[in-house]
């Protein structure tokens, strides 16, 4: 037995455990960066867990007080809407309120006078013009009481024609 081929054997095994150590080495260094890699991103990967968790809570706090918001705009709106309607059929009794009134006037007026005066149960307008020919009429009446004859200017032939209408 040579030495020599044993000698070889051993130095040739040095060789490759050292080598084996060298890409151990070099393996275990690479693990070792990718480990600390790992370790980075799971902590950042933590951090941006803990973030969404948080913005999803403010979104939530927020649909709620959007969500609010537009109840309050609805029913805001529903409040103005029956307010106006409210305002409507109060104005609009008192304008038939008015009305009855002014049609009651005019009766009494007419029957008072013993007229017949041709004018439709709803023109208040006319109705109202005619009361007020007549209160002048009246006023005119009581003026020239003492007087022998009221002037012509009192009973023109306009005033007949709007009382015949």
């Amino acid at each position: 037995m040579c030495m020599c081929a044993g000698g070889g054997n051993h130095q040739e095994r040095e060789e490759l455990r050292i080598q084996a150590l060298e890409i151990n080495s070099k393996q275990r260094e690479e693990r070792m960066k990718k480990d600390g890699k790992l370790l980075r991103a799971k902590m950042e990967l933590e951090a941006l867990r803990k973030k969404h968790w948080k913005l999803c809570k403010r979104v939530q706090k927020c649909s709620i007080f959007k969500e609010y918001l537009e109840n309050v705009v609805k029913v805001s709106q529903e409040a103005h809407w029956a307010d106006i309607q409210s305002k409507t059929s109060k104005k609009t009794r008192k304008l038939w309120t008015i009305k009855l009134a002014i049609h009651n006037l005019f009766q009494s007026t007419n029957m008072w006078l013993q007229a017949e005066w041709n004018v439709l149960k709803y023109d208040s307008c006319r109705q109202l013009k005619m009361i007020l020919q007549c209160i002048q009429h009246l006023k005119d009446i009581q003026f020239y009481a003492g007087c022998a004859e009221a002037p012509e200017s009192c009973y023109t032939s306009e005033d007949k024609r709007d009382t015949a209408a």
